[in-house]
């Protein structure tokens, strides 16, 4: 993992979820953790104490997702200089004056997002982002069919699982959605299908929406 490109934050996070489920099961191997340990702490005997400066965040608006939580701001821009510095080697150093600095890359602030995501956002939250989606499919789906009368339209969970969604998964989301007070059961049964009616139109945006909103303005600096 150490020696991992830090643009694959996939990989990373399979090997971070490995170590944990390896840590668990008592089959983690002391030797080679300690050689990467020993690893660490060269490398880090290595690392200067550059300056080091962020010229993206006036392009970049991290209230949405951090509302005015200082703390949790302060975490993102910290760890994001952190990752920048232990990859001082593979980027550019600048001159001001006598004093040298380096900037963060777009993918250092795409990886302190990604990695330490569990900081600021809960599985709870996370799992709710992809029901709301498939909600907001339904509901654009219902609109177009119905017109002006969308907002008496019913689901039938055996007709209207929107294209690309598995059933198995649509029936999970109508329940969680049935959860959240967002849907009500009406009519049907197991046999048949049960039938929904929608009791919130209304789209609020949640933290998970912001944080992916946020993922993608970073992303988008790259290019």
């Amino acid at each position: 993992m150490v020696c991992l490109n830090i643009k694959d934050t996939d990989k990373l996070n399979q090997l971070l979820t490995e170590r944990e489920i390896s840590h668990h099961a008592g089959m983690i191997n002391e030797q080679r953790t300690h050689s990467l340990t020993q690893h660490l702490i060269l490398a880090q005997q290595h690392l200067k104490m550059l300056k080091v400066v962020n010229p993206f965040l006036q392009e970049v608006d991290l209230t949405p997702f951090f509302k005015n939580n200082l703390k949790h701001t302060k975490q993102f821009l910290e760890i994001t200089n952190l990752i920048t510095l232990l990859h001082q080697e593979q980027i550019p150093r600048h001159k001001d004056g006598n004093q040298t600095y380096i900037e963060v890359e777009p993918e250092h602030m795409e990886a302190t997002l990604v990695l330490f995501k569990e900081l600021w956002l809960t599985k709870d939250e996370e799992l709710y982002f992809r029901v709301l989606s498939t909600f907001k499919i339904l509901k654009e789906n219902l609109k177009k069919q119905k017109g002006e009368e969308y907002k008496k339209a019913t689901v039938k969970i055996r007709e209207d699982r929107p294209k690309g969604i598995a059933y198995s998964t649509f029936n999970q989301h109508i329940k969680e959605l049935e959860n959240y007070n967002l849907v009500s059961r009406i009519g049907g049964d197991n046999k048949f299908g049960f039938i929904y009616s929608i009791t919130r139109w209304e789209d609020n945006i949640s933290n998970a929406e912001e944080y992916q909103k946020l993922l993608t303005q970073i992303q988008k600096l790259k290019n």
